[in-house]
């Protein structure tokens, strides 16, 4: 199942840099070859950077455990040598397709991208008795799913030094200390999300402790980050908000989950159609091409928050699972209700209703029981 989900990731990659697979051969000139040869350097702007960066941290994370049976220096081999080429064939075709721009800087970004992956893998955990019990404990499906959100959160990764862009961001939550209602409904059931993983991904959950240290961990660094912003006073207050929730109702559950899903079903409908305006008559047509909405605008912007829908079906997803225990029950019942959200956003002229969604719910669920699904029995031959 990791093989297959590995090989869909990469699958991914080449259906987002081909789109919209409109191909003129004549374009393959020998100065068009010429110039994606010298497109060789990492000079980029920082969206497009973290766009490709996101793109492929899937296919390191998942490469590296679908491989887990081979030796770490040819695991991690492997899984380079792969997502090279895909990378670079990424880059080769798009030559000739007219409203793609072919250059090996992505290729570099997209290798940056597998790092983290790669690192986690390689790290000699053995060595450091702690250490190796610490990973011992935890359950590598619900950090993974937190990951997503702190390096959506922290994105574009580039911390500044310059003193009057930090007193910029610090006056603007002081002086502009505006909430909006859906972003402190998304926000709060984000963060909360945030505590539920942490408790389930600790084999004796406890590690939920530490989620004000990440708390503010998080949004320190976002002071620093160039581009962002995404300390606001939505943020924080849906983060202090969160807190209050989690150790004052959550955490004394013995179903945690029973508070953590409503409110991360709200930050979907919420998400999804605010300001829940609806016309009689359908406005948009429902679109059955998969990712045809992160094609338009800027695809690294709508990357990101493909990124942050993730997260949250994700979470979402493994807190249901935590109720119903069954997958298939799991991805139907999210599934069911995201693309109804989906459809409904046909009478609304705010948005972009497509079966994307729905498809990356099935994903998240495909992966939470591949990651959670217990080894099959060996098979004992008869006597």
């Amino acid at each position: 199942m990791r093989i297959w989900l590995w090989l869909a990731s990469l699958a991914v990659v080449v259906f987002l840099s081909l789109w919209p697979f409109r191909f003129r051969p004549a374009l393959a000139t020998h100065s068009a070859w010429l110039e994606l040869a010298a497109s060789w350097g990492w000079r980029t702007d920082t969206l497009d950077a973290a766009g490709n960066i996101a793109l492929f941290v899937p296919v390191g994370v998942l490469g590296m455990l679908a491989l887990r049976r081979l030796a770490k220096p040819w695991r991690a081999a492997a899984v380079i040598g792969l997502a090279f080429a895909v990378a670079v064939a990424a880059q080769a075709a798009q030559v000739i397709i007219p409203v793609r721009t072919a250059t090996l800087v992505d290729v570099f970004w997209n290798m940056v991208g597998l790092l983290p992956a790669l690192a986690l893998g390689l790290l000699p955990w053995s060595l450091w008795p702690q250490a190796s019990a610490l990973r011992a404990r935890l359950r590598v499906l619900p950090w993974l799913i937190l990951a997503v959100w702190i390096t959506y959160r922290l994105v574009p990764f580039v911390p500044t030094s310059e003193w009057e862009l930090m007193r910029e961001n610090l006056l603007y939550l002081a002086f502009e200390p505006e909430i909006v209602p859906p972003l402190l409904v998304v926000n709060t059931a984000a963060w909360l999300a945030a505590g539920f993983l942490m408790q389930a991904g600790d084999g004796r959950g406890r590690l939920d402790l530490l989620l004000p240290l990440l708390m503010v961990l998080v949004m320190a660094l976002e002071v620093v980050i160039v581009v962002g912003g995404g300390l606001t006073a939505d943020n924080l207050a849906g983060g202090l908000l969160a807190l209050v929730l989690w150790f004052g109702v959550g955490r004394r559950l013995v179903r945690p989950a029973l508070l953590v899903l409503p409110l991360l079903a709200c930050a979907v409908l919420v998400n999804g159609l605010w300001p829940f305006a609806f016309a009689p008559r359908l406005i948009s047509p429902f679109n059955w091409i998969p990712f045809a909405a992160l094609m338009d605008g800027g695809m690294p912007g709508n990357l990101l928050a493909l990124t942050y829908k993730f997260y949250l079906y994700a979470a979402a997803c493994i807190a249901l699972h935590a109720l119903v225990r069954r997958w298939r029950v799991t991805a139907a019942g999210a599934a069911a209700f995201v693309l109804a959200v989906e459809v409904a956003q046909c009478f609304q002229p705010w948005h972009v209703p497509d079966i994307t969604d729905p498809l990356v719910v099935l994903f998240a669920c495909v992966v939470g029981a591949a990651f959670t699904s217990p080894p099959a029995p060996a098979r004992v031959a008869n006597a």
